[in-house]
């Protein structure tokens, strides 16, 4: 090997060594080690310092002998403190200057030592920051963050990153790159970034939505789909009926006048999780017990959708003055809600199916049983306790309710804003309705494609998360050429990701053009890879049974006057609204609509007591 050019090192103006980087011979790292052990003179330190050069030279040149990578470093590492210790005697000043000197040269070393590493790599381009408090004074500037998103993205491109106070902040706002991360490198982001405030509410993460990743996380994973398999979900089947037809027949009954159907949405989404969690539902939204549980679990999301001070620094001080307020709101609501009405009701569900076994009955025989009862039936074999139960049905509870009739309310609005939409909506309904003499079922599902179409539209527009829950790496990674750190939290832009591949109109038809209905394929609303929501089955198949049932009864209008398009300005939160109530007018389409309203009651009420008689 052609001898290289030679390199000096100043140890100080007495001291100039120089050390040519050849293919000679690796030094004994025993030996250089063993020197540590004796006296240490300055001439000895010298030597010493100059076996430290040859070694780092042959072992930062190409050869096929060297060493581990931190086997090298530490002898490094070693070496250089004890020779620079003898070097610079007790003088502190000079300490101080080897010690800079000395971590300069051991960085040096560490990129030339370990080649493949991500050290030449930087971070994903990022806006100018704040010191210390980095991009915190940004996102406070701003009441619409995924907007300021948004205008990031345009501007920095599809991967860019943040510093919110201590910590790294990855934005995504492209489909190629969010399938990738998301589901080839499926386990490097599969972690769950946690404020504080939700860390309380899920007890530090043993629940499923905010669980870290690992062995815990998969077995409640494993848990949940179990339950919320398509299979199972049909056995929901009838709880949909009734509460779609709850709201259908409120609509007719309210025909000309204006409706909040906020509110009644609400009531649809509540009911079903509610019946199925728990065996409970109730008769209007303006039952005091519902709107405090819609209250409480608002006011969660107020307090832990977005977070604080305390969530982006490491700081004991700040975690107490920031979250001394915060906790007495937090603790109040997990009182009335976690330990309140969701433990006190699977507690006496538990207790009913404790005396019901004691007498030698079968509980599934007598009725069907809540996703509560199952979960206590199976408690054994699932290795579950009474906690984890209660926190997997908060779970459900929780991502159930408001971001299902928050992508409803969206739907009304796109509907009275684009009424061509729904009179094709109408028209395609009208032959189920013609065929069969009822309403649209759920048996009618694949017969209703447009139906499908229009949510699946609706969902790619306006994502009702359209920043998602964080993700946390749970390792380094390298993305589109930039490094990506371990414990980074990672922010899916479903906005961003969307429009890097379809357009901003609203066009149902695309998706029947490309034969692709199903909701969650092609679009990101819903997750995707080891995270994506179990309940997107559920999802589906209760947004297009109400809206089938609507556009079949009734024509939607803006109660603000005909022609008038519904504000579609959307208002942030952890769930983003329209920022004005919706307020709509409908019109009953036609006589026969109350004769197919209480056709499909009564067809409801002869199956619920034909299940009666035969669990009896």
């Amino acid at each position: 090997m052609a001898v290289a050019e030679r390199k000096y090192l100043t140890v100080d103006p007495s001291i100039s060594i120089a050390c040519r980087l050849s293919s000679r011979p690796l030094k004994n790292a025993t030996a250089i080690r063993a020197r540590s052990l004796s006296p240490r003179s300055p001439a000895r330190s010298r030597a010493r310092l100059l076996d430290l050069l040859v070694y780092t030279a042959d072992q930062t040149s190409p050869s096929s002998n060297q060493q581990e990578p931190s086997t090298t470093m530490s002898i490094i590492a070693d070496t250089l403190r004890d020779a620079t210790a003898a070097l610079v005697g007790d003088n502190v000043g000079t300490q101080i200057l080897a010690a800079a000197a000395a971590t300069v040269v051991i960085a040096a070393a560490a990129r030339r030592v370990f080649p493949s590493s991500t050290a030449d790599l930087k971070l994903p381009p990022s806006p100018p920051a704040w010191p210390l408090v980095g991009h915190l004074p940004l996102l406070a500037s701003t009441k619409e963050p995924d907007k300021l998103i948004q205008k990031l993205a345009h501007e920095y491109g599809p991967v860019f990153s943040l510093k919110l106070g201590n910590v790294d902040v990855i934005v995504i706002s492209n489909q190629e790159l969010a399938q990738e991360t998301l589901v080839k490198r499926g386990k490097i982001y599969a972690g769950r970034w946690v404020g504080k405030v939700l860390a309380i509410g899920t007890e530090n993460g043993q629940d499923l939505v905010m669980a870290p990743y690992g062995e815990r996380w998969s077995h409640m994973r494993k848990i949940a789909h179990r339950i919320l398999t398509p299979l199972k979900i049909t056995q929901l089947d009838a709880r949909l009926d009734t509460e779609s037809l709850r709201f259908v027949r409120h609509l007719v009954a309210s025909a000309g006048e204006p409706v909040e159907v906020k509110r009644h949405l609400m009531l649809y989404t509540v009911n079903i999780m509610l019946a199925k969690c728990l065996g409970i539902t109730y008769d209007s939204p303006d039952d005091p017990a519902l709107r405090s549980l819609c209250n409480d679990m608002l006011k969660i999301f107020e307090l832990g959708g977005v977070g604080g001070l305390e969530d982006y620094y490491d700081s004991q001080v700040l975690n107490w003055v920031v979250m001394r307020h915060k906790r007495k709101e937090i603790d109040a609501v997990i009182a009335r809600v976690h330990q309140g009405m969701v433990l006190g009701r699977i507690l006496e569900l538990k207790a009913r199916l404790d005396d019901e076994l004691a007498h030698g009955e079968d509980p599934a025989a007598n009725r069907d049983l809540c996703y509560a009862e199952e979960l206590f039936l199976s408690m054994e074999k699932d290795e579950l306790t009474v906690n984890d139960i209660k926190q997997l049905l908060i779970d459900f509870l929780f991502a159930g309710m408001d971001t299902g009739a928050a992508t409803l309310l969206w739907l009304h609005t796109y509907l009275i804003n684009h009424p061509e939409h729904q009179t094709r909506l109408q028209a395609e309904v009208d032959t189920i309705v013609r065929t069969h003499g009822r309403l649209p079922s759920l048996d009618d599902f694949e017969d209703l494609p447009y139906t499908r179409a229009v949510i699946k539209e609706v969902a790619r527009l306006s994502p009702v998360t359209p920043l998602g829950v964080p993700r946390q790496t749970t390792d380094t990674d390298t993305l589109a050429g930039y490094h990506i750190p371990a414990k980074a939290q990672v922010i899916y832009n479903f906005v961003g990701i969307h429009d890097s591949v379809y357009d901003r109109d609203f066009r149902p038809d695309r998706w029947i053009e490309s034969n692709n209905l199903v909701l969650m394929d092609g679009i990101f609303t819903f997750g995707a890879g080891r995270r994506m929501c179990p309940g997107v089955h559920l999802a589906a198949r209760e947004m297009v049974l109400l809206v089938a049932r609507v556009v079949a009864c009734v024509q939607l209008g803006n109660a603000k006057g005909e022609g008038v398009n519904i504000d579609m300005t959307p208002a942030f939160g952890l769930t983003v609204l329209p920022k004005e109530s919706v307020l709509v007018k409908s019109t009953v389409r036609s006589a026969q609509v109350r004769e197919l309203v209480e056709k499909a009651d009564a067809a409801l009420a002869g199956r619920a007591a034909s299940g009666q008689a035969t669990a009896k």
